[in-house]
């Protein structure tokens, strides 16, 4: 009986092991009769997760979903039964074991280079939170018909979060104003750019000051993207980074030389550069 009992425990760990169902299982080994994985290329080994999904804004707890592009190369041995069917990935924070993400990586297409070589490729997806930054492991590996496991390909993958400031590049608008009677429109125009990208910009706006010094009344200003030629801001395209708002001047404004004060403000409500124009009323 005590003989039976030892045999009974050995006959599952021989199948966990090669199972690729078990996506943790063991590495390869050359008596396993299956394809060697090498890899190729990989899109990208350092991801700021600040650039993802930030349309409302960047809230730690956001969810950002990452696409990361990878081509295999698939040496196959012995026979066509060691070519792999299926793929699957683990990556692993370095930091914290317990932030684990698997999955399975799906092959876009295979081009046979000659009997011996397949290429793979395709993309990992994954949702994460923003704040979950790291140094992670990436493992990937196939299984063939047979369940059996592939040699793991092994990479290292950064995720971190740098937020990078708006920037005013150049302010078009008038220098010198003559008052005419009667109400004059001036458009004033703003050029912003952001290392983010545009959608990262949660505002554009100015603040004017009279030639005593005294703040204007409606201070802030807020400049728009919108493209409305014939509406407040009289801006020519939408989403160019150029935000405009049309002023008026009129004979009671008082002469002298007016300072505007242009900023503009990101997502994670980071100030930019101030950028000051002066105009002059006569």
């Amino acid at each position: 009986m005590k003989y039976k009992y030892k045999f009974f425990l050995f006959i599952p760990v021989i199948f966990i092991i090669n199972s690729c169902e078990n996506i943790s299982g063991s590495n390869f080994n050359e008596e396993q009769n299956i394809s060697v994985l090498e890899l190729n290329e990989i899109s990208q080994l350092k991801i700021n997760t600040d650039t993802i999904n930030i349309t409302s804004g960047k809230n730690p707890e956001d969810s950002v979903r990452i696409n990361i592009s990878v081509k295999l190369s698939e040496y196959i041995v012995n026979n066509s039964n060691s070519q792999i069917e299926s793929f699957k990935y683990i990556l692993i924070n370095t930091e914290k074991s317990e932030d684990e993400i698997s999955g399975i990586f799906s092959s876009r297409k295979n081009i046979a280079q000659n009997k011996q070589v397949i290429i793979h490729e395709g993309n990992i997806y994954f949702t994460t939170q923003r704040k979950n930054t790291g140094n992670y492991l990436l493992k990937i590996f196939g299984c063939n018909s047979d369940k059996r496991i592939s040699n793991y390909v092994l990479t290292n993958l950064i995720l971190f979060r740098e937020n990078h400031k708006p920037w005013i590049e150049k302010v078009y608008a008038p220098d010198t104003i003559i008052i005419p009677e009667g109400i004059q429109k001036y458009k004033l125009i703003t050029k912003v750019s952001d290392y983010e990208g545009l959608i990262d910009i949660k505002k554009v706006f100015f603040n004017s000051y009279k030639p005593d010094g005294s703040a204007s009344n409606g201070n802030p200003f807020t400049m728009y993207d919108d493209g409305d030629k014939n509406g407040i801001s009289g801006d020519d395209i939408a989403g160019d980074g150029l935000y405009s708002l049309t002023i008026q001047i009129t004979p009671q404004n008082p002469k002298g030389t007016y300072r505007f004060d242009f900023y503009a403000m990101d997502k994670s409500d980071s100030l930019s550069n101030l950028y000051s124009h002066y105009i002059t009323v006569k």
